[in-house]
């Protein structure tokens, strides 16, 4: 206790003041708590719901990115050529793509995959939820045949690509 000037009695004991009460009517200050309370609540409110919204979204991606919706049929037209001639490299493409979930197939790198082969000109990959692949290939057009050094015959196309070389005369292209 500390006694600033002459405060205390004889024996030592001083006056307690008696702190001031507070100026604030009740009816404010049940108010100003109330307010406060319904701040928190609303806060509250916003913290549960953005809370919920970020669940059930990653619960749909989920659900959408799970085996439920693998890619089990694919359909692939226009690819006479390929699939006769390129047989290993259409597979490993399609392959690629069976059994995997539709929203995480990669259709651009598919179609870029499908361009790499000597007899597609331009490849379309479009997937058809909930578990479908629809590839469409544009085949390029065999315009010459050519016999080399080597005595094997070169099929090539109008800007002179190289599409196949095979061992005896060609007669089906």
């Amino acid at each position: 206790t500390i006694l600033i000037g002459g405060e205390a009695d004889a024996a030592g004991v001083f006056d307690a003041v008696e702190p001031p009460k507070s100026s604030m009517d009740p009816r404010l200050r049940e108010r100003r708590i109330a307010v406060k309370r319904a701040k928190g609540r609303k806060r509250l409110f916003w913290v549960v719901g953005i809370t919920a919204a970020v669940v059930a979204v990653v619960l749909v991606i989920a659900v959408f990115a799970s085996t439920l919706f693998a890619v089990d049929q694919i359909q692939v037209q226009g690819a006479t050529y390929t699939a006769a001639r390129n047989a290993e490299e259409l597979q490993a493409v399609l392959d690629s793509i069976q059994g995997k979930p539709v929203l995480l197939i990669d259709t651009a790198a598919a179609e870029r995959q499908l361009e790499q082969i000597p007899w597609v000109e331009r490849a379309f990959v479009r997937t058809d939820f909930p578990n479908r692949v629809f590839i469409d290939v544009r085949e390029r057009q065999p315009l010459a045949t050519f016999q080399g050094s080597d005595k094997r015959y070169r099929v090539i196309d109008r800007d002179g690509r190289v599409l196949d070389v095979l061992d005896g005369r060609p007669a089906d292209y």
